[in-house]
């Protein structure tokens, strides 16, 4: 599950409000939290240290993936009428929203059995019994 929310004050209140609320109905104890539009402006100098240190003190959300505003890219691509990744490939938005699909979202590849195994495995001799 992803829970999403807006990194502004505003936002960000309206999340752990709704967070608490969540937490009551979902039965997964695995939930993605990303907070959209980390910037400067919206919480002061270390966005992403104030974003990080008020969700884990007001909602104990330990992790959250943070995705940083990029205004231009967004207008590129709503001008556009393109995604993201066709109007803006080296968005910093986009490059966070792929980490997070990469590593969160994708189930992990099984290892690939060793040729020499599959090529063996049934040259084996049958026991006799």
């Amino acid at each position: 599950m992803v829970a999403c929310g807006l990194a502004d004050p505003v936002g960000m209140a309206r999340f752990l409000r709704a967070w608490v609320d969540l937490a009551e109905v979902v039965t997964t104890s695995r939930i993605s939290v990303v907070m959209n539009r980390v910037r400067r402006g919206a919480v002061g100098l270390d966005p992403n240290g104030q974003v990080v240190s008020a969700l884990r003190r007001f909602g104990g959300i330990e992790s959250p993936i943070l995705v940083p505003h990029d205004q231009q890219g967004a207008d590129a691509a709503i001008v556009a009428g393109r995604t993201l990744r066709d109007a803006a490939p080296k968005s910093p938005a986009r490059a966070s929203i792929r980490r997070f699909v990469r590593t969160e979202l994708l189930p992990v590849p099984a290892p690939a059995a060793s040729r020499r195994r599959r090529e063996t495995w049934w040259r084996r001799p049958a026991v006799a019994g």
